[in-house]
């Protein structure tokens, strides 16, 4: 029987490495170039024009613009896509068998929402928790509620 790869994604929505168990005992290893990582400035130091300015047609006044969306939520929403996108094609690789999703509970909503069908049947559980400065050695006693490493 072939052994069950379960990758445990450690993620915060600016970057996320993925760890490997093969099976009870066997604790986890990184899986080699995972480590994905998002530039992670700040919205001051993204956008630091001013809005532009508009005149009103009806009396003359002048308003401002205003950016739709923050530019720091925008390379979030970038990340969470890429990591979707790689953890989809993963799973159409063979990489792995089942995930476990591991993020602090914003990211881990914003990840949620761009997860393909595929990947949402591999999983196993999410942790609602950042586990990004937690060493590999201490990562498996986060996961004993999904699965016994």
């Amino acid at each position: 029987m072939k052994p069950k790869n379960t990758w445990i994604v450690i993620t915060d929505g600016a970057r996320s490495r993925i760890l490997l168990n093969t099976g009870p005992g066997k604790g986890v290893e990184e899986v080699p170039d995972t480590d994905i990582r998002a530039p992670h400035p700040k919205s001051r130091e993204i956008s630091n024009d001013r809005p532009g300015r508009s005149f009103e047609s009806a009396d003359g006044s002048r308003h401002g613009y205003q950016s739709p969306t923050d530019p720091a939520e925008k390379n979030e929403t970038d990340f969470v896509k890429k990591l979707a996108k790689f953890l989809d094609q993963s799973l159409a690789d063979e990489k792995y068998d089942r995930v476990i999703i591991a993020a602090d509970p914003k990211s881990l909503g914003h990840i949620r929402g761009f997860l393909t069908k595929a990947v949402q049947a591999q999983l196993l559980g999410d942790l609602a928790k950042d586990l990004t400065k937690i060493s590999n050695a201490d990562i498996p006693s986060h996961f004993d509620q999904f699965i016994n490493m």
